[in-house]
């Protein structure tokens, strides 16, 4: 954990939807010349026929009432019912696979058993709740977290020669209003030693522990929430038992893949990206390596995308981590 900052799934309901079509990612070009993939390999689809049969009977089908996520149900003898999504999941893969949507459309539930991702990054976005229902806001959102972490990512390959993989972001409903997320990062504005400190990772982790089980060794959790257009709310980024996590600047910019950052791109990825070094294992530059006179100059310390830099001796823990490829 470092700096507060710099410059300046939540309550899934009863319905589901179909299964998506794998999203592309915004693959973008690094310094190596190799696209950034968010691998939507480890999600499988629901089959929602299968589902409204196995609760309603032979003769029951899915039908969509709507775009939304929670706009699927049951036609059961004329009258339509929700589904037990969670039900469905379980019956169809068994009960450690647990239910993720990977937007807010109709199309974006899918079923992942995260205890089986092997030394990869989970982006999360945790929406507000009066977002939840703005399918075109949610997507403009992740559309934008994404550009933030493939800068990110990005910026880890040139410096270290290989880097991370990604899986597919996914969403979360929180309880949470915009207004009410922006006030928990303003309230982060204190000395470490105060406990409000860490209000912004502690309510984004409590609502991903809702859902999902805890991160082990082999995952880490790349989470911001989502409260609209707010590329001025930047405090609290923090890290913790595996979770980086960035404030709702991360979800509201818009950033080049590679090369120069204006200075809200370059203060998003640097929460990402130094938060997850923290994951990576990685400290703070000038505590673990005072003598080097550029301990500063490194993304562990102060300096951000992408002028930041990382020390020889964190190039060779990164290369050595099961995380780089």
């Amino acid at each position: 954990m470092w700096r507060n900052g710099s410059i300046a799934l939540g309550v899934l309901c009863s319905v589901v939807g179909l299964p998506a079509e794998q999203t592309r990612s915004p693959a973008a070009a690094g310094r190596g010349g190799t696209t950034v993939p968010y691998d939507a390999s480890v999600y499988r689809p629901i089959d929602l026929d299968r589902a409204a049969r196995d609760e309603f009977g032979p003769t029951a089908r899915a039908v969509a009432v709507g775009n939304h996520l929670y706009d699927w149900r049951a036609s059961v003898n004329s009258a339509l019912k929700p589904l037990d999504v969670k039900r469905a999941v379980a019956s169809q893969y068994g009960p450690a696979w647990k239910l993720v949507a990977l937007g807010v459309g109709k199309d974006d539930w899918k079923a992942v058993d995260v205890t089986h991702l092997q030394f990869v990054i989970l982006p999360v976005m945790e929406v507000a709740s009066d977002r939840w229902f703005d399918i075109a806001g949610v997507s403009a959102g992740l559309a934008r977290y994404r550009t933030v972490l493939t800068a990110t990512r990005n910026w880890y390959q040139a410096q270290v020669g290989k880097t991370f993989r990604y899986v597919q972001p996914i969403v979360i409903y929180t309880d949470k209003t915009s207004a009410q997320w922006n006030a928990i990062s303003a309230s982060t504005e204190v000395p470490d030693t105060d406990p409000n400190r860490w209000n912004l990772i502690n309510e984004v982790k409590k609502h991903y522990l809702a859902h999902l089980p805890m991160p082990g060794a082999q995952l880490a959790v790349a989470a911001a929430p989502y409260s609209g257009d707010s590329p001025n709310v930047w405090l609290g980024a923090a890290d913790t038992d595996h979770f980086a996590i960035a404030p709702p600047r991360a979800t509201s910019v818009t950033c080049p893949a590679t090369g120069a950052q204006n200075a809200l791109c370059a203060d998003a990825e640097y929460a990402i990206g130094h938060e997850l070094g923290h994951a990576f294992g990685l400290s703070h530059s000038c505590v673990a390596y005072p003598s080097n006179r550029l301990c500063e100059a490194s993304i562990m310390q102060a300096r951000k995308p992408w002028s930041a830099i990382l020390l020889p001796a964190e190039i060779a823990a990164l290369q050595a981590s099961a995380f780089f490829h």
